[in-house]
């Protein structure tokens, strides 16, 4: 399969199809959806799990892997706006951890920051 992917910034924009909406940092941010963002991730999550193992450097996550870490926090600086429930928690597309920093792989929720998140 051929990966080089020509991207062109005009084409992206044409080619994200869907917009949500979530909070982050009590901001309200606008996601955007649709076929280019998904080759993208596709793209970077197989180059990764393809090296990665077979260099034994550590471990590659999916989007279903909770991140918990108290650097994730910001402070509230503006008090009128609500709390953000989901501070100190994060949930990347595609993350990596090495080996030193995780060991072994835990049944839950990983409890510090990846190396890399995409």
């Amino acid at each position: 399969m051929d990966t080089d992917y020509e991207f062109n910034y005009a084409a992206s924009q044409e080619a994200l199809t869907g917009t949500e909406y979530e909070i982050q940092n009590q901001e309200q941010q606008r996601q955007l959806f649709g076929g280019l963002p998904g080759v993208v991730e596709i793209v970077v999550a197989s180059h990764l799990f393809t090296f990665v193992p077979a260099n034994n450097l550590g471990w590659v996550f999916g989007a279903d892997t909770e991140f918990i870490a108290p650097g994730f926090k910001k402070k509230n600086k503006n008090p009128s706006k609500l709390s953000d429930p989901t501070a100190g928690r994060k949930q990347p597309d595609i993350a990596f951890i090495s080996i030193e920093h995780l060991p072994a792989v835990p049944r839950g929720p990983v409890l510090m920051a990846p190396d890399l998140a995409v």
